[in-house]
């Protein structure tokens, strides 16, 4: 993990460059983020990658520099999260960027499962040159019983996919009768996709 200690003022800039109520626009994330980068601030890498992978406000998607920013927040912070962004951002770039995305989901899978990684590992399998519904179906499966509603709607599709509709049809009623539940439970999480 993290061995360096940063300023508060870091922190600060960090929280005002992450926060769009309070800095306004991406532009002004961009050169928060930047200047974070600059400074040596290694969780900015995070924002950057985002912000590049996602675009708006004028700025250009760019895979390639998002790529980069994860890289660094991969190698920089070793965490899940880190790895799965790589690997979205990876996947996106097309499907001579599977085989290194792979690498980073299993990399992902070695510092802890999580819910997110199984939705991760979902739409490797889902979409690749020989696509594998059935272990797409397992780790939508896993996210689901996490409580993840895109592990639901994922285990339903890919169960129409094989056939299987009726599992689908039952899949949708058992997430339309436990969704208010488990927003309750969960809340926001339940929403957290790949």
């Amino acid at each position: 993990m993290l061995k360096e200690s940063y300023s508060p003022l870091d922190a600060d800039r960090f929280a005002l460059a992450w926060s769009p109520s309070q800095r306004g626009s991406k532009r002004q994330a961009v050169e928060l983020g930047q200047e974070l980068v600059r400074d040596g601030y290694k969780p900015a890498h995070l924002l950057m990658g985002l912000i590049y992978e996602f675009g708006g406000d004028g700025i250009e998607v760019d895979l390639s520099k998002a790529v980069d920013h994860y890289r660094m927040t991969a190698y920089a912070i070793p965490s899940p999260i880190g790895y799965i962004h790589l690997a979205r951002a990876l996947m996106k770039k097309g499907k001579e960027s599977y085989p290194e995305a792979l690498r980073y989901l299993k990399e992902a899978d070695r510092e802890g499962a999580t819910p997110e990684l199984n939705l991760a590992y979902a739409k490797y399998y889902e979409p690749a040159s020989v696509p594998d519904y059935a272990t797409a179906q397992q780790h939508y499966l896993k996210a689901a019983l996490r409580g993840r509603f895109m592990g639901f709607f994922g285990y339903a599709t890919m169960s129409r996919r094989l056939g299987q509709h009726f599992r689908a049809l039952l899949v949708d009623c058992t997430r339309t009768a436990l969704g208010p539940f488990i927003f309750l439970l969960l809340g926001k999480t339940a929403r957290k996709g790949f």
